[in-house]
């Protein structure tokens, strides 16, 4: 059976987390088996369909016969019954298989985009194995206390089948959880180291600048060398005149 890779692969991962693994399992059970109850739970459009199919009177004769609307309620009474169907009795049991694969088309679609090919092709598989147990019943080679027990046993395949496909998709998420954190854990190392080396180089560097310049002091006190002052302003005074005014002329005095 082929598996998925690359993003079909992991959209479909992707999905089954969302939904989550167990409901996955007993969804597929659902759609293959008309386990209408459970394909609810996922909003699969097969599952409304279903219940309707367990509700209708053409199905009266057959209804406490076989499991029309769920194959988990496949009673001690069903398994018991030795009859074989009558004419009209077929001719329910015909009509309940053609409500069960326009069930199934109404869902296709929503299976083929959220669930991956191991899931699609098993429920194929199954879908095919339940046809030919209603065909033997439908013809009368098996009584409905066979069909129920074979019906149960399909039943039960395909959960195996199914949860096998569904613990392998959860090994394949925690490791592909474990590779992102790990890897997660790998980028913060190495921005973590980036900036230690990016802290011991500024170190450095003012290291170095503090050293130049403590060589600088020994060279200027072992050779004496003086630095010149910075220049010394003068500063002027402020000056005062005293004036005074004798007709036309004015003699003024500074101090």
């Amino acid at each position: 059976m082929p598996r998925p890779t690359g993003v079909y692969r992991t959209c479909c991962i992707g999905v089954i987390r969302m939904k989550s693994l167990r409901s996955v399992t007993l969804t597929a059970v659902a759609l293959s088996l008309s386990t209408a109850s459970i394909a609810q739970t996922v909003q699969d459009p097969s599952a409304q369909c279903s219940i309707d199919l367990t509700s209708k009177p053409e199905f009266a004769d057959i209804r406490d016969k076989l499991p029309i609307g769920d194959l988990r309620e496949i009673t001690f009474a069903m398994l018991a019954n030795d009859a074989l169907p009558s004419a009209r009795e077929r001719d329910e049991i015909a009509a309940w298989f053609a409500g069960r694969e326009e069930c199934r088309k109404v869902g296709e679609s929503f299976r083929q985009a959220n669930y991956p090919p191991e899931v699609n092709n098993q429920l194929t598989v199954s879908l095919t194995a339940f046809n030919e147990i209603g065909v033997d019943l439908y013809k009368g080679r098996i009584s409905y206390g066979e069909a129920n027990k074979r019906f149960g046993a399909a039943r039960d395949e395909l959960v195996t089948k199914i949860t096998d496909i569904v613990q392998q998709y959860k090994k394949e998420i925690a490791a592909a959880q474990a590779q992102a954190a790990a890897q997660q854990s790998q980028a913060e190392s190495q921005r973590l180291q980036a900036a230690s080396q990016e802290s011991q180089a500024a170190a450095q560097a003012e290291a170095l600048r503090q050293q130049r310049m403590q060589m600088i002091l020994n060279y200027t006190r072992a050779n004496r060398i003086q630095l010149p002052p910075p220049p010394n302003l003068q500063i002027r005074q402020p000056v005062t005149s005293n004036c005074v005014i004798n007709g036309n002329q004015a003699n003024c005095t500074s101090y």
